[in-house]
């Protein structure tokens, strides 16, 4: 029990860190496409986050599922099954429609627009960051049947690899193949490394292997700038998968060897709330952004800090107070909330 959960806690970690990097890509992400002033800075940041939050998150998730066996009896499949659909497909519905409503109430000023057929059509085609959720669902729907069917894992892991090899010279036709293709990798990755921890920690690894791996992702990044990379779509997807790999075994080798000298309490935290704060913050930083041009503040420095910390801290704030009155939060989580009033009463 103890093991157990000190590796929660590592996986708490990488679960904050994605989820600041998600604020502050949509922050500059949103910068950049009101027009406003944007340095080549913030840009190389934005593309950091965007080549790491994702992959981590569906690491960290991968690494959960694999804390349970193989699906080896078909008819336990539609209980998992039903209760995915809920707690995923619930916050999924109620978010896009929240989004939806606010964005037709500031249409006026918000990036992009999106109609009501767009609003119905959520079941293919996401809306926003809710794209998220959509691709969880597809995988926690997919993966089981994978493992019942292969029975190995790394079969299955080569399966999804190549999948995701294909997909990078072939454009996908719907979006149930392209965000399975492009997650289901890092998943799986997640859920090995949880399967066989013991044999393939990454934090018991020396400490130049874990740092090496970090510095030279970063430099690949880099390299994108200075070779045009993104002229070639092929080479920079490569480039973006071998950066989030690399990125993935270093936080992780990081956070497990360092887990007790690193400020755990302010991780922890954000990874608490981390869930509410992706489903809610665009709503608030794109807010953030608006007010602030309004009064005359474009500087990209400004709008940027002023952006990531207000926008982390209100959605964090929303998230505490609707914790604390306990069954708001079903709107996040519909299953824990409705075992959690059950046991109250």
């Amino acid at each position: 029990m103890t093991e157990l959960k000190k590796r929660e806690n590592w996986v708490d970690y990488l679960k904050a860190v994605a989820c600041m990097s998600v604020v502050m890509f949509h922050v500059i992400y949103g910068l950049q496409n009101a027009g406003l002033q944007c340095s080549p800075f913030f840009l190389m940041i934005k593309r950091i986050c965007g080549t790491f939050q994702i992959p981590i998150f569906m690491f960290a998730s991968g690494y959960l599922y694999g804390k349970g066996s193989m699906l080896e009896d078909i008819h336990k499949y539609p209980k998992f099954l039903f209760r995915k659909l809920i707690n995923l497909g619930v916050p999924y519905v109620i978010f896009s429609g929240v989004y939806y409503g606010v964005n037709v109430s500031m249409s006026h000023s918000v990036n992009f627009t999106y109609t009501i057929s767009d609003l119905l059509h959520i079941y293919d085609t996401p809306l926003a960051q809710y794209w998220y959720l959509f691709a969880l669902l597809l995988l926690f729907i997919a993966v089981p049947l994978f493992e019942w069917v292969f029975a190995n894992e790394w079969l299955i892991l080569s399966v999804f690899l190549a999948w995701k090899v294909i997909n990078m010279f072939w454009i996908s036709k719907t979006n149930y193949d392209y965000y399975f293709a492009q997650y289901a990798m890092y998943f799986y990755m997640g859920t090995i490394y949880s399967r066989h921890h013991e044999e393939i920690a990454f934090g018991k690894q020396k400490q130049r292997s874990i740092y090496l791996p970090w510095v030279l992702s970063l430099c690949l990044l880099f390299s994108i700038e200075f070779y045009n990379w993104e002229e070639s779509m092929q080479a920079y997807a490569l480039i973006e998968v071998l950066c989030a790999c690399l990125g993935i075994y270093s936080l992780v080798g990081v956070f497990e060897r360092y887990e007790t000298k690193i400020g755990r309490k302010w991780l922890q935290a954000i990874a608490k709330y981390s869930f509410p704060i992706y489903l809610l913050h665009t709503i608030f930083t794109a807010a953030i952004r608006i007010a602030l041009k309004k009064v005359g503040i474009v500087w990209d420095v400004a709008q940027v800090s002023v952006g990531f910390v207000l926008g982390l801290a209100i959605t964090w704030g929303i998230a505490w107070v609707m914790d604390q009155l306990r069954f708001p939060m079903i709107a996040f989580y519909p299953e824990k909330t409705i075992k959690q009033w059950r046991n109250k009463n």
